[in-house]
């Protein structure tokens, strides 16, 4: 008995050796993976995959989950006579959220080094909850919005927060 035991568990550790670490991500779920583009990085996991999207600078998707990101130069508005270099996080954040319409009248939260605000939008008759960091970098502001289902939120939200902190830009 002890011998088929011995046989079977170094039958199972050669199997483990020829379908290398696959078999192991699958037992621990997926691992970290930073992701990087022109004065941009986040951690988040291997899940995670480029998209090429026009609308955004850099965006990353999973079968659950979307980043997308937008740079917003300082000077994109000197035309104007708005100087973004001269915003602070939160100013920049009142001017994305009524730039962009938001209706959800969610206070912009500054809290463990995080600049963000949430709010919720129907696509395609679907709910999406969504967080959106905003940082000032060397040139621009960097918009990083964190997407997931509604139905989802209370299982993100953490990882976002996570995510986010790890955010490092120009």
């Amino acid at each position: 008995m002890k011998k088929i035991i011995t046989l079977t568990l170094a039958l199972l550790m050669l199997v483990g050796c020829f379908t290398g670490c696959s078999v192991i991500e699958g037992l621990f779920g997926p691992s970290s993976k930073t992701f990087s583009t022109e004065g941009f990085s986040i951690t988040m996991t291997d899940e995670f995959y480029e998209k090429e999207h026009i609308s955004y600078t850099y965006c990353l998707e999973s079968p659950d989950a979307l980043l997308a990101v937008v740079k917003e130069k300082f000077d994109a508005y000197a035309d104007f006579g708005i100087s973004l270099e001269d915003m602070t996080i939160t100013e920049y954040a009142d001017l994305v959220i009524e730039a962009n319409m938001i209706t959800d009248n969610t206070p912009v939260t500054e809290e463990d080094g995080l600049t963000y605000f949430t709010y919720e939008s129907e696509e395609d008759g679907k709910n999406f909850y969504y967080v959106c960091y905003l940082i000032k970098g060397s040139d621009a502001f960097w918009i990083v919005n964190l997407a997931c289902l509604a139905d989802a939120k209370d299982d993100y939200t953490p990882k976002f927060e996570e995510w986010a902190k790890s955010i490092k830009v120009d």
